[in-house]
């Protein structure tokens, strides 16, 4: 935990080299001490990394792989907070209308769980601003009461048939080099 807290420090200001050393050395003990829920919060943390370096294809491998790994540790927290670091890829990628049913599936999920948002980690309120600028009102609303509805199937429903479609057309706005 330790690890992964300082290399989510270290991405924070900018430090990727450092938090990339770091959050690797998180994934290398989970796998050594066979830590399901470490393995995909660790994933899900070098995707953020990746998503800051701007490598979304990347980015999306390693949330792929925590959200398959969250799924079978049958860990909510985790699956959660994979549904917001999709949220996140989706609006890099440039689809605001997928971020704001994402951003609306895991709100869902986490206040039906009772769970408090960890905003140092998600920034999902700054998030969810920038979704609802690039949507108009209306379109957002839609989208996110839609989302926030899902169940927790039907949320990863939506993030697989996502990323079927990120696979099959190319979602990246040209300059990110995707």
């Amino acid at each position: 935990m330790a690890l992964m807290s300082v290399g989510g420090l270290e991405m924070a200001v900018g430090s990727f080299d450092d938090a990339g050393q770091h959050l690797t050395e998180t994934r290398d003990l989970a796998e050594r001490f066979d830590n399901d829920w470490l393995k995909g919060a660790s994933r899900m943390r070098l995707g953020l990394l990746e998503l800051a370096r701007g490598r979304l294809d990347d980015a999306r491998a390693q949330f792929d792989q925590a959200l398959d790994l969250s799924l079978a540790s049958d860990t909510a927290y985790n699956v959660i907070l994979c549904l917001d670091a999709f949220v996140q890829l989706a609006v890099a990628e440039g689809d605001p209308e997928r971020a704001a049913l994402f951003a609306g599936a895991a709100g869902g999920l986490r206040r039906r769980a009772g769970m408090q948002v960890f905003t140092s980690l998600t920034g999902e309120v700054q998030m969810v601003a920038r979704i609802r600028e690039a949507l108009e009102a209306n379109r957002f609303d839609k989208a996110f009461a839609a989302g926030s509805v899902l169940g927790r199937e039907e949320a990863v429903a939506a993030v697989r048939d996502y990323r079927g479609v990120a696979r099959r057309t190319s979602l990246a706005r040209p300059e990110q080099g995707q």
